[in-house]
């Protein structure tokens, strides 16, 4: 999948059931109106979070499928670094940050892509 600013879905480059299909299971959550501002930036935050912990777990699993997946990615975030011109720490304190900061979503993740992979893409399930 390709970063989108606001929101995140799967490119033409994913398997054919995933095109253009949401990366983020979306919890519900109370109407914007009906949250303050704290709140609403709480849950913002949060689907920040989530986008990258989910990124980042579709292409560690990607990478047991296409070698070079997941230099691939870490190459487009140090590009996108560059573009913002994010001072400080690299791609790697970065990413270090978000699995400290949900390690529980991360792993939900990673799961949840292995799951998706081998349905979409492993030939030995591909017609069961």
């Amino acid at each position: 999948p390709k970063l989108r600013r606001h929101q995140g879905t799967f490119d033409q480059s994913a398997p054919s059931g995933l095109k253009g299909q949401p990366l983020l299971l979306k919890p519900e959550r109370a109407n914007a109106d009906q949250l303050d501002d704290v709140e609403q930036l709480k849950w913002e935050q949060m689907e920040h979070i989530a986008n990258a912990c989910a990124l980042l777990a579709w292409h560690c699993r990607l990478e047991q499928r296409r070698e070079g997946a997941l230099s691939t990615f870490h190459s487009l975030l140090a590009a996108l670094r560059k573009q913002v011109e994010v001072p400080g720490a690299t791609v790697s304190d970065c990413i270090a940050y978000y699995l400290q900061v949900a390690p529980a979503m991360f792993s939900f993740y990673l799961l949840l892509w292995e799951l998706v992979m081998t349905v979409e893409l492993d030939p030995a399930v591909e017609n069961v």
